[in-house]
């Protein structure tokens, strides 16, 4: 089993974050604002003990037993859609 913490997280542009609560931080329990858990939705949950900053992270855990372990589509999260301009 292999268990990842994520915090921190974002896409920019030139002058703007484009990523809605990177850091995970806005959400209750194991649901995080402006995330959508896509593969392995109980695998990926909250952590308060394992953060850079802030008080929570998202703790992704791949356990092999989930189908398709080890995958790189066997846990997905996604954001919230951004606007851009081309």
């Amino acid at each position: 089993a292999n268990t990842y913490f994520v915090d921190d997280a974002s896409v920019t542009t030139s002058d703007a974050v484009i990523t809605a609560n990177g850091g995970f931080e806005w959400g209750v329990g194991n649901n995080f604002y402006n995330w959508t858990k896509t593969n392995g939705a109980t695998l990926l949950t909250e952590t308060t003990t394992e953060f850079r900053s802030g008080g929570r992270a998202l703790r992704a855990e791949v356990t092999g037993t989930q189908p398709n372990a080890g995958q790189p589509w066997s846990l997905q999260i996604e954001n919230d859609a951004a606007n851009t301009t081309i």
